[in-house]
């Protein structure tokens, strides 16, 4: 006997990333990965998080970004497509409200710590701004995150930003404050022009991002509906080839 129809409210997101942790599934190895190249390290590093579009490389910073990795960390997101700096100073105070936004602390405050001295000099503002967030902050490890890195060269040949300010984030990295980096985008970067990125090519660890396990699938198309939707027999297994054939 046919069962009443029952609208049901689709719980899936097309194109957009995923910041729901409920709805995210699988990415536990990249997640172990960043975490295992960071435990006991003095000096921080740069993680390079390559894959095709909608691949999950900027769903991945954000569940980071919501603690995904534990309260050891603190994770700074910056988003490259809405960034809107005229010069390098207002990058680096762009850089430093964020990471005062994510520390969130009483005794850390852009405008005394970090706006005043950066009159006189932005860049060394920026190192000791950071430096006081970590020890705020407990001695979390600092995560600076670039979704789609490959658009700072935009910026660098609009004359917007000059290439000092990789120069100061690579100067981060090789601090006593063990600052990490994690870039987002579709190529290595020794795939992009070397006058960029000469300066984090020996410091880059690349990570591959492509589709779920067929696992971690089975738990995104059946979890989502659980007591909502029945799927026939070989439905849920045709789902996932029909995924698997698409070009990442």
């Amino acid at each position: 006997m046919p069962r009443e129809f029952r609208p049901i409210a689709n719980p899936y997101i097309v194109g957009n990333p995923i910041e729901d942790p409920r709805m995210f599934f699988g990415r536990e190895d990249d997640f172990s990965y960043i975490k295992q190249k960071t435990t006991g390290q003095e000096k921080g590093g740069l993680f390079v998080l390559c894959g095709g579009r909608r691949s999950g490389k900027t769903s991945i910073l954000f569940q980071v970004k919501r603690g995904r990795l534990g309260e050891r960390f603190l994770p700074v997101l910056i988003d490259m497509q809405s960034i809107t700096v005229r010069n390098d100073a207002e990058f680096l105070a762009k850089l430093a409200k964020e990471v005062a936004a994510a520390a969130a602390s009483p005794d850390l405050d852009f405008t005394t710590d970090y706006e005043q001295a950066a009159q006189a000099n932005p860049e060394l503002a920026l190192t000791d701004f950071v430096a006081k967030a970590v020890a705020v902050t407990g001695g979390r490890k600092l995560l600076l995150m670039f979704d789609e890195y490959e658009l700072f060269e935009s910026l660098f040949d609009s004359g917007k930003l000059t290439l000092n300010i990789l120069r100061r984030l690579a100067s981060l990295i090789e601090s006593d404050h063990g600052v990490f980096i994690i870039f987002t985008g579709s190529e290595k970067l020794n795939a992009r022009a070397p006058r960029y990125w000469k300066e984090f090519l020996p410091k880059a660890q690349h990570r591959h991002i492509s589709f779920l396990s067929e696992s971690d699938a089975m738990r995104l198309i059946h979890e989502p509906l659980k007591g909502l939707a029945e799927y026939a027999e070989g439905v849920s297994a045709r789902i996932f080839a029909l995924e698997c054939t698409k070009t990442p």
